[in-house]
């Protein structure tokens, strides 16, 4: 149970900026914004989307404060947001641009935007795959990646994208906050600036640009979303292929300027943050599927699926070469599981249920199309008409780039789930939450937290980008609290964006101009507006609460913490609540597998009140303390009247208590000790709880001191899926399935947590214990932190217990009881009180029990 009293409080410190917007002067033109910080001229419009007119994107759509949001924007962008002639009758788009260095850098970067994903090529050379977001990190804003970049060179060069973008962008029009009659639309865009040397390369009226009529989206003769046959469906036409445009030698003379849509910052696609996370690591080579040697030499004779196999659950891009006459079909999906493909009789061109695929038309001869989408799975399955010769079929692995920590244990099974766990969490790193809420928006917020919490404990520092990333696009769509809700000012006409001139340009801008915000004051009628419905948005960071805390102690990182906590604070005070202080939330709040949800619900709301109360006092948000003090003491009075106890708690119309949802109240810090003996026995009598809250059970089982019942519980219910050769992926009933993949990851937290011990008690590391279970004969863990690295090795030698640890300093050792109660330390500085041995200094400390 946690012991935050124990904890180091610090004063956070939040980097606070006053919004700037700069004039651009870009390699071959001029651009300078007008000073209202607009850059949409006046009646503009692109076929098909209106364009609204406005200064500032409201900075009350934030739950957070602009002042504490304001450390991920950026400021001093030249470039400009530009996309095609046709506007959205293209929805994905291909760019150039060619530019002459007299000499070249060894490395720079380069920062783009995209309303949605995109791929970037220099000099012919594939740099970037799958980049970008689907989402923004608040309503009216969205992130930029920085790319390194490599292979610039003295003379002509040539940077070319692929832009496709996402539905997010162009949805049904989104109200304006506060004014139910206005509303806006977003336009499709890109943002490109790169710095090579003393030229500015910056997307402006310079470029070529020109629809990817590849991409047609849904099916021709589906209706979209409408069309369940089809939703799942993108198509891409070959016989629309403009060729090879990525390469330096692409003949761009037919292709157009393209439009300016939009200054940085100012109207859609509104202002700009840092992407935190670095780009997607993915194979500069293709390589071959299992199974594509099975190919016939010739055509076809007839429709035909192919099974290809993959060596891993991954995230990849496939790639095909095929030659036939135009209008032919392919169907192309991947799946997770050999077992979950159709049976291979009568292939009917049908998606199986649930799964994401892509149907390629045939351009008239040969053909070679790699999919800029990435898939999921260790199967592909090709559909093929009749006719078509395919010649090769290939992928790209795409994914997140990490090193995990290090586990080695005298018990193999263990191993093999630390293993199999440390892949599984790698492939939900990128799949479950690196764009959350957008690729994702169907998963169960609750299964991102779990993903969040095993990716810190395994991968560490380097989990710390997506997790940061995550927490601050939650807390960036969490509407702001009514009673500080302010209306957007009315906005001025906007200025005519200076077309640009050609010429060459020199890295500094010619001019630069402020912006200042301005917010109108709350009226009286708004003030009365009864409070809205709580959002799924709300709903998602009171999830993420304790993933947050976790984040926090591991890392320190006040700036996200900051945004993240007003956030939760505001989701919290807007929680539904019963006469008793409860949460009064419908079933739905939990997934329908969870158990008992009202309790499930309790136990959540109360982590999160415990959470909230923690940052909110490190972050000096004293203003919150009486109300979450409040809330707390209500819950603590209220809970128990409403919820029978014995062998553990339920809710009144539940026929039994409910082990994942009383593993919950133990982790909260609810139940007393007391309760302990009775929560013990429903999780001993519960075997099939479920994927999501087993793994409740594990770490309640170790915090009330049960870890040899945990290490039962993991090797019976995990161990037989380590049959397989590479993950977790099959699930406790011996199905193959993403869901089962996200949640299987817990094994790895509590070996890392619990087994070796290892966890920080404050924030950033200062502090921290080595508390390793008496499970193992032997152990070796490491783990790299903020302060240093932490190596833990344990060798039971008889009845003597060596543990050796490497420690940054500041922290503790806790033997357990059963190793003895002689205790000698020897190096560094050290004391020792009962079983305790403080840390005084960094070092390596030998600790022998007997």
């Amino acid at each position: 149970m946690k012991k935050r009293s124990a904890l180091n409080l610090v004063t956070a410190v939040c980097l606070l900026f006053t919004v700037l917007l700069c004039a651009s002067s870009c390699e071959d033109g001029t651009f300078t914004l007008p000073g209202n910080g607009t850059g949409v001229p006046p009646g503009f419009s692109l076929p098909g989307i209106t364009v609204p007119v406005y200064t500032e994107a409201p900075a009350h759509t934030s739950a957070a404060s602009a002042e504490s949001m304001a450390f991920a924007e950026d400021r001093g962008w030249n470039a400009v947001w530009i996309w095609t002639e046709a506007g959205s009758a293209d929805r994905a788009a291909v760019f150039r641009k060619t530019f002459t260095l007299d000499e070249a850098p060894e490395e720079t970067e380069a920062r783009i935007a995209a309303t949605g994903t995109y791929a970037l090529w220099v000099n012919g050379t594939l740099t970037v795959l799958d980049g970008g977001s689907e989402t923004r990190p608040a309503p009216y804003g969205t992130f930029f990646d920085t790319v390194p970049v490599t292979g610039l060179r003295q003379g002509v060069n040539t940077v070319a994208l692929l832009v496709l973008s996402s539905d997010a962008w162009t949805a049904p029009e989104i109200a304006w906050p506060g004014d139910p009659e206005r509303s806006v639309s977003y336009p499709y865009g890109l943002l490109f600036e790169m710095e090579a040397g003393p030229v500015r390369v910056c997307s402006d009226r310079s470029w070529k640009a020109t629809g990817y009529d590849v991409y047609r989206g849904f099916p021709e003769g589906s209706d979209g979303d409408a069309d369940p046959a089809s939703a799942d469906l993108e198509t891409w036409d070959l016989s629309a292929d403009p060729g090879p445009f990525y390469e330096e030698t692409f003949d761009d003379a037919s292709w157009d300027a393209p439009l300016l849509t939009a200054a940085v910052g100012a109207g859609p696609p509104g202002k700009l943050y840092d992407g935190m996370t670095p780009p997607l690591r993915f194979a500069r080579e293709l390589s071959a599927f299992e199974g594509a040697d099975a190919f016939p030499d010739g055509p076809l004779e007839e429709d035909t699926r192919f099974v290809l196999a993959l060596p891993d659950v991954l995230q990849f891009t496939w790639y095909i070469e095929a030659e036939a006459e135009a209008g032919k079909k392919l169907l192309v999906y991947a799946l997770t599981g050999p077992e979950n493909v159709p049976a291979a009789s009568g292939v009917r061109f049908e998606l199986p249920e649930g799964v994401t695929g892509d149907v390629v038309v045939t351009g008239e001869g040969p053909r070679a199309f790699e999919n800029p989408r990435f898939r999921a799975g260790d199967v592909l399955v090709i559909e093929a008409e009749a006719g078509i010769t395919l010649k090769r079929a290939a992928y790209r692995e795409s994914g997140y780039a990490a090193s995990a920590a290090s586990f080695l244990s005298s018990n193999e099974t263990l191993n093999r789930l630390w293993t199999e766990a440390s892949r599984s969490v790698l492939f939900g790193m990128r799949k479950d939450f690196l764009d959350l809420p957008g690729r994702n928006e169907a998963v169960f917020p609750g299964d991102t937290a779990a993903v969040m919490d095993t990716a810190l404990s395994v991968y560490g520092q380097d989990a710390f980008p997506l997790v940061r990333r995550t927490l601050f696009a939650a807390a960036g769509q969490v509407p702001a609290d009514p009673e500080a809700q302010q209306v957007p000012a009315e906005t001025e006409e906007p200025q005519v964006p200076a077309e640009p001139e050609t010429q060459q340009g020199s890295a500094e801008p010619e001019t630069q101009q402020g912006s200042a915000e301005t917010e109108a004051p709350q009226t009286s009628s708004e003030a009365d507006a009864p409070q809205p419905a709580w959002s799924d948005a709300e709903r998602t960071v009171v999830l993420f609460a304790d993933a947050a805390y976790r984040y926090f102690l591991m890392s320190g990182d006040a700036e996200v913490l900051m945004p993240f906590t007003e956030a939760l604070l505001v989701s919290l005070k807007r929680l539904p609540k019963d006469a008793y202080g409860l949460p009064a939330l419908p079933d739905s709040f939990a997934a329908a597998d969870t158990g008992d949800a009202r309790l499930l619900a309790v136990g959540l709301y109360y982590k999160a009140l415990s959470d909230a109360a923690y940052l909110a006092a490190v972050l000096g948000l004293d203003d919150a303390a009486p109300d979450l003090e409040e809330a707390i003491l209500s819950v603590r009075d209220g809970w128990r009247s409403r919820f029978p106890g014995g062998d553990g708690f339920r809710s009144p119309d539940a026929a039994a208590p409910d082990a994942g949802a009383n593993a919950l109240l133990v982790l909260s810090g609810l139940v007393s000790e007391e309760d302990y003996e009775g929560i013990i026995r429903t999780i001993a009598a519960a075997r099939d709880v479920s994927p999501r809250t087993e793994r409740y059970v594990l770490e309640a089982l170790c915090v009330m001191d049960r870890t040899d019942l945990a290490m039962e519980r993991l090797i019976g219910r995990y161990g037989p899926m380590t049959e397989d050769a590479w993950n977790l992926l099959t699930g406790f009933d011996g199905a193959s399935d993403l869901l089962s993949l996200m949640n299987n990851v817990s094994p790895a937290a509590v070996l890392s947590g619990y087994v070796s011990g290892v966890r920080p008690l404050s924030d950033g590391f200062k502090t921290f214990v080595c508390a390793p279970q008496d499970v193992v004969d032997s152990l070796i863990f490491m783990t790299a932190t903020v302060r240093g690295r932490i190596l833990l090795e344990l060798q039971r030698e008889g009845d003597a217990a060596v543990l050796t640890v490497t420690a940054p300093g500041g922290g503790y050792i806790l033997a357990p009881e059963t190793w003895g109660d002689s205790i000698h330390v020897s190096g560094g500085g050290a004391s020792v009180s009962g079983r305790v041995v403080f840390l005084e200094d960094a070092g390596v400390y030998t600790v022998r029990v007997r």
